[in-house]
């Protein structure tokens, strides 16, 4: 079989051993709501940028899955932005609590299904929303516990009225490195009240096992702090680092990140 497909058809699998954790909380615990409504915003160019409370937005190039890719063309009008063609990006990174949802208020006027909204992890799509409506305002909502970086929305002719992201404290981060026989790590961990950290590995290769790495209460943490780790680790193909944040309400905030340690030696 394929490696890259028996990769995921063994994670398909596997990762249902994880039903059994806590309900995912979408609008997770102790969240705030940032608004940004499109008042004065004065940019006359694709890739020129302004800011909005703490979040940086811009105009750039469509790209799939839009309605169309390529084309980056813009319109202003008081509290609304038109797109006909063109996406907008918001910039999620420099925010100081984590987004675990967001509501975009929309018109279209190209057909169902031409303008979406969109959450990505770098360049990992974590959730899309597409319009079912036209010509009237709709609202798209999207979710994710799993630290999105980047909401975009696109569209080949309509309008972006209002956008509401719903903002969280409780904050998991993992990023992940392998090469020359080692795993890097780093965790960026934050709560505002106590909490159970949950970590788990799974492997692929030879076959599927999911291994528990450690479960421990940890205090408030506030602001979030970086915990690295680094050891050696063989080749055993891909693997799944999870990590989550648990409460007695449920799972509040959880990432993953997919490494690609190698096939070992037939």
């Amino acid at each position: 079989m394929n490696k890259g497909l028996y990769f995921i058809c063994v994670l398909a699998l596997g990762l249902g051993s994880l039903a059994s954790a806590p309900p995912v909380v979408s609008n997770a615990i102790a969240s705030d709501t940032i608004i940004l409504e499109f008042d004065g915003v004065q940019v006359s160019q694709c890739y020129e940028t302004w800011q909005e409370d703490g979040v940086i937005l811009q105009f750039v190039e469509t790209v799939y899955p839009d309605c169309t890719t390529g084309a980056c063309y813009f319109g202003l009008d008081a509290g609304e932005v038109w797109l006909y063609p063109a996406r907008l990006s918001l910039d999620l990174t420099g925010l100081s609590c984590q987004i675990t949802a967001a509501e975009v208020d929309v018109i279209d006027y190209c057909g169902a299904g031409c303008t979406n909204a969109l959450f990505y992890k770098g360049a990992a799509l974590l959730d899309v929303a597409e319009n079912t409506v036209v010509g009237s305002e709709e609202t798209l909502i999207l979710s994710s516990a799993s630290a999105p970086t980047t909401l975009t929305v696109s569209s080949c002719e309509g309008m972006a009225l209002e956008i509401r992201l719903h903002c969280s404290d409780f904050i998991i981060d993992i990023e992940a490195y392998f090469g020359w026989g080692m795993l890097d790590i780093n965790y960026t961990v934050g709560t505002p009240e106590p909490a159970t950290w949950l970590n788990y590995l799974f492997l692929t290769y030879p076959y599927f096992q999911a291994i528990p790495l450690w479960t421990v209460p940890v205090p408030e943490i506030v602001p979030p702090m970086e915990f690295p780790v680094s050891f050696p680790f063989p080749n055993i193909g891909w693997i799944v680092l999870y990590s989550g944040l648990a409460t007695g309400s449920g799972l509040a905030a959880y990432d993953m990140a997919f490494v690609d340690t190698g096939w070992p030696e037939d």
